[in-house]
């Protein structure tokens, strides 16, 4: 039974994989983020072509084939421009995540406040709301530049998770008579 080691052996190799894409993500923020670009528009591309030629298999059961291709043509029109236009993308992205981050510190804020009128502690959520504030007003501010470092911080994030893999691989005790 070869069962365990192939485990042990495919977890330290996918551990060291996991490690290498995370050195990748840290030594070239820029080009994960047009390689990040392009997966996201050729997915969009997969997606609406899909989509379309679904529509055009069941024409025989739709009454207005047109309109039940929409959705597919929208997709198709936005994978040309995300493909097209990555700076713009890349941006976009940004901006939507700052809206995101102020929407959620106001959030923040919101439930201190009510956790204040309850007479309950409301400081994390203070501070958690503040922590978002700022970090929705840096993306705005400089949207490129916190976008590559967000993808640092994923490509720490995924050198440790590389290495706590290899290390509990690499301990994982096989069952007696495994070898």
């Amino acid at each position: 039974m070869q069962l365990f080691k192939r485990f042990k052996i495919a977890g330290i190799i996918l551990g060291a994989v996991i490690f290498l894409i995370g050195v990748i993500f840290i030594a070239r923020p820029v080009k994960v983020e047009i390689l990040l670009d392009w997966v996201l528009g050729i997915s969009l591309l997969i997606g609406g072509i899909s989509m379309v030629v679904k529509v055009i298999a069941q024409r025989k059961e739709k009454d207005n084939i047109f309109m039940s291709m929409i959705p597919g043509i929208a997709l198709l029109i936005i994978a040309a421009f995300v493909l097209v236009n990555e700076g713009l993308t890349v941006f976009t992205v940004g901006i939507v995540i700052g809206i995101v981050a102020f929407f959620m510190a106001f959030e923040r804020f919101t439930v201190a406040n009510e956790r204040r009128k309850a007479g309950q502690p409301f400081g994390t959520m203070a501070i958690f709301g503040i922590i978002q504030l700022f970090f929705g007003a840096f993306m705005f501010y400089s949207t490129f530049a916190m976008i590559a470092a967000l993808i640092m911080i994923i490509g720490i994030y995924l050198m440790i998770t590389g290495i706590t893999l290899v290390i509990s691989s690499a301990m994982f005790h096989l069952p007696k008579g495994e070898k």
